[in-house]
C-alpha cells in the first residue's frame, strides 16, 4: 500500500484491469451496507465510514497499475482480513461505549488521514505501486494497518466480549503476516531498503 512520490507510471487501459472494476463494484456493495447505516444513524462515526468506503470504490478504479504483486495466498489472506472486519465483530451489552467510540473516532481520522497520503497507491493485497514516505508514513510503515487495529479496539471497548476479543487477535495477527507478505515483496527494491532504516517502526512508534 505504497506510493512513488515522484516518477511516472503507465497507464494500463481499463480491460485490462478487469480486477480492479471487480473489486470496486464489490467494494460498492460493501458501501451500500455503509450507507444504508448512516441513513439509519446519521452519526460522524457513520458518516466517516461511508466517506471512507467511497474512496476505496474510487481508488480501485483510479489507482496506480502494480509493479509487482505478492502470492495468490497473500491475497486470500487479504480477504480474509477484510471479512472478519466487516462480518465477525458483533454487539454486546458489556463495554465502555462512550470510551470506544471516542477511540474508534480517533482510528477513523487516522485511517481517512493515511488514506489521503497513500492516494493512487492504495491497495488490500500487498502489491508494489511505488514508495510513500510522507505524512503518517513518517511514523511507521503501514500506519493503515495501525490506525485499523485502533479503530477495532474501540468497538471492542464498547461492545466488550470475549468473541470480539477473539476477533481483534485473530485481525493482529492477518494484519502480522500481511505486513511480512507486503515487505517481503517491497524489499526487493533497493528504495524501500533506505525506506527501512528511516522509518524501523513497523505499527507502533518505539515498540514494533
Amino acid at each position: 500500500m505504497l506510493n512513488r512520490e515522484k516518477g511516472t507510471t503507465t497507464h494500463m487501459p481499463l480491460r485490462k484491469r478487469w480486477l480492479d472494476v471487480l473489486a470496486a463494484i464489490g467494494w460498492a456493495f460493501l458501501a451500500s451496507i455503509r450507507l444504508a447505516a448512516f441513513l439509519r444513524e446519521p452519526t460522524p462515526l457513520q458518516a466517516g465510514l461511508l466517506l471512507i468506503n467511497l474512496i476505496v470504490v474510487a481508488l480501485f478504479i483510479l489507482r496506480r497499475p502494480a509493479a509487482s504483486q505478492g502470492s495468490r495466498s497473500a491475497f486470500w489472506l487479504a480477504a480474509f482480513t477484510v471479512f472478519l472486519s466487516w462480518f465477525a465483530f458483533r454487539p454486546a451489552e458489556a463495554g465502555f461505549p462512550k470510551v470506544g467510540l471516542v477511540v474508534q473516532n480517533i482510528g477513523l481520522a487516522l485511517m481517512l488521514l493515511t488514506i489521503v497520503f497513500l492516494n493512487r497507491s492504495f491497495g488490500i493485497a500487498p502489491a508494489h505501486r511505488g514508495l510513500v514516505t510522507r505524512g503518517p508514513y513518517r511514523l511507521v510503515r503501514h500506519p493503515l494497518y495501525a490506525s485499523e487495529m485502533v479503530a477495532f479496539a474501540g468497538y471492542c471497548l464498547g461492545y466488550a466480549s470475549v468473541w470480539n476479543g477473539v476477533v481483534w487477535s485473530a485481525i493482529l495477527a492477518a494484519q502480522l503476516l500481511r505486513i511480512r507478505a507486503e515487505e517481503g515483496l517491497l524489499s526487493k527494491d533497493v528504495a524501500y531498503w533506505a525506506y527501512q532504516r528511516r522509518v524501523p517502526w513497523r505499527l507502533v512508534p518505539g515498540v514494533w
